[in-house]
């Protein structure tokens, strides 16, 4: 029991006389916070999520230098190297900058996964930011105009069709 209060103290007492690193997370071009956003100290492997404001806050960090990372899901990750001096704040903030990720899926007749560049038919790509304008609810939809493409729908669900030029093969996804 004395054991466990004088480790408790101790504890506490390099807590409250630790460093303190504090910054905010926003959106480049523009103050928007970054809520939920992740901020990581590598070294440390400690982690704090933003608030509302995109604030985080870390206490009890020792002196040195540290690798921070802000990251949020589909956004590429921030990487900031600090130093954190004794007895004192250290701020670091972040910009996280929007951009599209290219991600692709490729339908085809052939029965197995197949790239863009191993396709030997004509291929047309539908970008995530044309889909992301056309403001669709459904892959369906937001191929039906795309050439060689087909969808019928009746009542619940969809069929998308698809047929390739020069020839016979076809695909659907219901």
């Amino acid at each position: 029991m004395l054991l466990s209060t004088l480790i408790g103290s101790i504890y506490a007492q390099s807590v409250q006389t630790g460093n303190t690193l504090r910054g905010t997370v926003t959106i480049t071009g523009s103050t928007t916070p970054a809520g939920n956003a992740v901020v990581t100290i590598s070294q440390l492997k400690r982690s704090a999520q933003t608030d509302e404001n995109g604030v985080y806050e870390f206490a009890g960090i020792p002196a040195g230098r540290y690798d921070i990372v802000a990251h949020i899901d589909h956004v590429p990750d921030v990487l900031k190297t600090i130093e954190v001096t004794a007895a004192g704040s250290t701020t670091a903030d972040f910009q996280l900058k929007l951009s599209s990720i290219r991600e692709q899926v490729t339908v085809t007749a052939t029965g197995s996964a197949e790239s863009i560049d191993d396709s030997y038919q004509a291929v047309t790509s539908v970008g995530a930011l044309e889909l992301a304008e056309k403001s669709t609810i459904s892959i369906g939809e937001a191929l039906k105009n795309q050439l060689g493409v087909a969808n019928r729908s009746f009542g619940p669900g969809a069929c998308l069709k698809g047929w390739f030029a020069g020839r016979r093969d076809r695909f659907a996804i219901g």
